[in-house]
């Protein structure tokens, strides 16, 4: 770190080990605001640029937390692929989420951060009491949100 940093007192606080252990997106779903930017990289060094303009989509994280199952056991994961669209047939990424260390990411987060303050965890959401629900169909998607094509 440059020393004037330090003399200044602007170094860093560390990272909480309950939120530095989240993957990619273990962090998206407990972030308030997702920043979409495309990054190119610079045709001379190692340097990267934001070309066009950075979009901020906020989230609701209330709501995408509560609505994961949590298994009953310790072994709490789940396998999430994820689409660019809907109508597509592939999957652009499969992420491994440990609804463990995403609880207690957000958590961490309710008692540090006053913005994260009204968020509620439902506790009792488990893969039994979520047996009722399906899983959600491409026609549906497309029915509930025509501006998805």
């Amino acid at each position: 770190m440059p020393s004037i940093v330090v003399a200044n007192s602007l170094e860093l606080a560390p990272i909480p080990p309950e939120l530095e252990e989240l993957n990619v997106l273990e962090r998206q779903l407990i972030a308030k605001i997702l920043p979409f930017a495309k990054i190119v990289a610079l045709p001379k060094g190692r340097q990267r640029t934001v070309h066009g303009a950075v979009v901020c989509v906020p989230s609701e994280v209330e709501t995408t937390v509560n609505s994961l199952p949590r298994p009953s056991a310790e072994a709490q994961l789940l396998q999430v692929k994820l689409k660019l669209k809907i109508k597509y047939k592939g999957y652009q990424h499969f992420y491994t989420v440990n609804m463990k260390n995403v609880l207690a990411g957000l958590r961490k987060l309710k008692d540090a951060h006053p913005q994260y303050s009204d968020v509620a965890i439902d506790e009792s959401a488990t893969f039994e009491s979520l047996q009722g629900d399906r899983p959600v169909d491409e026609e549906d998607a497309r029915r509930d949100n025509p501006d998805a094509a």
